[in-house]
């Protein structure tokens, strides 16, 4: 074939024979044409062999490359780079899969905009049968260029190197290559790292079209042995650090640089002491050999400056090695180690060959659970609450670090301007250098631009939720309730679950409600308290990012008046039981956020409970309230 645009690398190598075909069978129904899928045999089980050989004969896009040893991830990809011939390369894992007119769309892309590599938004396959929508991209930074640096942090997490394509030519001029050796932990990050430091500009589309499979058990995620995964780490950065140093001394890269290197590396030392469960010993030695070399944290936030600090001083002295290899780890751990039992019930010690069983700490999640067990079995809670209580837990606890830990702490010091749909939002202008999150159709208001927008069920009537989707794009991030069946069927007949298809359109965060009887004081992987209201779900996240204030607008706890007239009749609920709900978070931000001020503007059904404020144009129309003597806020209109 000549022309070829794309070429496609696909190791293959023991994944389970149903991902495989469901794989090969995504990249077949591609819509381009010029494009061909190299399958590399990486010494693959017999079943893949002939499936392989199946494709190469029904369709001539396809090619086999065959390794008859496997010596890694590593040389795989590095072997399909070597004997591409398309103008852009892509990689697709043999677990996952990919929509039809991916490659076609990110070409064209890449094209139109003369760029080396394209990135693309992704589905996060949780559960047999059931995906989450990924762009780990902030919404300014998409459907444009835009410096490779600048969306460099975005993607410290999961460098996902499978939702994007690159340019052949760009990749074999600055040596991008996966690194060597067995295994296939953190190679992905080595390979983006060196991509995104050789690159200026980028071009981000937020149009999902990777399916990335996570619940697959034979996945390096899965690896359960610390003392290799800590071994691949390492091995992974030393390779790193040997590619930057080299492009330093040649003049391609800036000694600044390192510090986006340190930053990376950073974060996934930590990601993976979470997930892996390194002991202390372990720990020690990536610090030497990792965050001790950080000598540049001006981009680090003050915490993590400490901590690095911390484990700077807490290095023991007495590792002399400069190579990590698996033999340097063993001995420590037949000395001092701690692992979990096969059966994840037990934490297995080991001290000076003395081995030592004890119960394992639970982990938040499970302690939440079962205490939720108890109390529904104490108080002969139905099968229904116990079934909600469990969905919005588990997930949440999948959705919430990507939708909001994020905003943790985000808007300390800042002022936070919380507006609902009472009519008394109507009397409201803009206020200079707040920030603003609206709810529901709040962001048909004409005297105001939110920064957030909370929608928490369907906007019906008069093409509302097409309109939330397309309101203020790239300015304005959104986010969009995920209700739980319980609620959706039993709690609230009569509302509507936003489709999926409008989180895309809107390139929208998700968060979870949930029926708990606690406040979620970390809404990065606890639901949001279903109070019966989204006003309540936006006030949990203003709370959460720490303000130094928080205005509420529009909070009139009235009988079904709104500022907007059009479908009135389905929201004609009673509010009686509002005003509690406010002295409920009154009493919670009294204990919790002492320092945090809430203010009413223009109160109606909330007057007297927090300190109350009003606008001259509500004046005028409500002389009486003259008598009184309030306080009127100065609105300028900024827009």
């Amino acid at each position: 074939m000549e022309n070829i645009k794309v070429s496609v690398l696909t190791p293959i190598y023991n994944h389970d024979i149903k991902y495989v075909t469901e794989c090969l069978n995504s990249l077949k129904n591609q819509t381009m044409q010029e494009i061909e899928f190299l399958l590399i045999d990486n010494e693959a089980i017999r079943e893949a062999k002939d499936l392989m050989s199946e494709y190469e004969k029904e369709d001539s896009r396809f090619r086999v490359l065959h390794i008859e040893k496997n010596e890694g991830y590593g040389r795989a990809i590095n072997y399909g780079l070597k004997e591409a011939k398309g103008e852009y390369v892509g990689i697709v894992e043999s677990d996952d899969w990919v929509e039809s007119d991916m490659f076609e769309k990110l070409y064209n892309l890449a094209v139109e905009n003369n760029v080396n590599i394209v990135r693309s938004a992704y589905y996060k396959e949780v559960i047999d049968g059931s995906n989450l929508f990924v762009n780990n991209i902030k919404s300014e930074h998409v459907n444009k260029k835009v410096n490779s640096r600048e969306i460099f942090y975005c993607l410290l997490n999961h460098a996902c190197p499978w939702s994007m394509l690159y340019k052949k030519e760009f990749l074999d001029k600055n040596d991008i290559k996966i690194s060597k050796g067995k295994g296939n932990v953190a190679k992905d990050v080595g390979f983006v790292l060196k991509a995104f430091l050789s690159v200026d500009e980028i071009y981000s589309t937020d149009e999902p079209f990777y399916h990335y499979n996570v619940f697959n058990t034979n996945t390096s995620m899965k690896i359960d042995n610390t003392s290799y995964i800590l071994n691949m780490l390492l091995n992974e950065y030393e390779d790193i650090y040997k590619w930057f140093e080299e492009r330093v001394q040649k003049g391609i890269s800036d000694k600044s640089d390192k510090g986006f290197i340190d930053k990376r590396l950073y974060y996934n030392v930590i990601c993976n002491l979470k997930l892996r469960n390194f002991n202390k010993k372990q720990l020690n030695y990536v610090s030497k050999k990792i965050l001790c070399k950080i000598d540049n944290t001006e981009k680090f936030s003050k915490e993590e400056v400490e901590l690095i600090e911390e484990i700077k001083k807490n290095v023991k002295s007495y590792y002399k090695k400069t190579r990590a290899d698996y033999t340097d780890i063993k001995p420590i751990e037949n000395i001092f180690s701690v692992k979990n039992s096969k059966d994840k019930k037990h934490k297995c010690i080991t001290l000076f060959g003395i081995h030592i069983n004890l119960k394992r700490r639970k982990s938040r999640i499970e302690r939440l659970i079962e205490n939720l067990y108890l109390k529904i079995e104490k108080e002969k809670l139905s099968k229904k609450n116990l079934y909600y209580h469990l969905e919005s837990m588990v997930l949440s606890n999948n959705i919430h670090k990507d939708t909001f830990a994020h905003y943790k702490n985000f808007h300390k010091d800042k002022e936070v301007v919380i507006i609902a749909c009472g009519p008394t939002a109507n009397y409201y202008n803009q206020l200079t250098d707040k920030v603003h999150i609206g709810i529901n159709r709040a962001f048909l208001l004409k005297n105001v631009n939110l920064d957030y927008l909370f929608v928490q069920d369907y906007l019906s009537g008069d093409d509302c939720m097409t309109k939330a989707n397309n309101y203020r794009k790239g300015s304005c991030e959104k986010f969009y309730g995920v209700i739980p069946d319980i609620r959706l069927k039993d709690v609230y007949p009569g509302i509507k679950r936003i489709p999926f298809s409008s989180v895309i359109e809107a390139n929208a965060k998700q968060y979870v409600i949930g029926k708990m009887d606690f406040w979620p004081t970390d809404i990065s992987f606890l639901p949001i308290r279903d109070f019966g209201g989204t006003a309540f779900s936006a006030m949990q996240f203003a709370i959460y990012t720490n303000p130094s204030k928080i205005y509420l607008v529009g909070c009139d706890c009235t009988n079904g008046e709104h500022f907007y007239k059009d479908n009135a009749e389905a929201y004609s609920n009673k509010f009686d039981d509002l005003y509690n709900i406010w002295v409920n978070i009154k009493e919670y931000l009294k204990e919790n956020y002492p320092d945090t001020e809430v203010i009413s503007v223009n109160p109606v059904g909330l007057k007297g409970l927090f300190k109350d404020v009003y606008t001259q144009s509500y004046i005028d129309e409500h002389p009486e309230l003259l008598d009184e003597v309030p306080e009127i806020i100065d609105m300028q209109i900024k827009i």
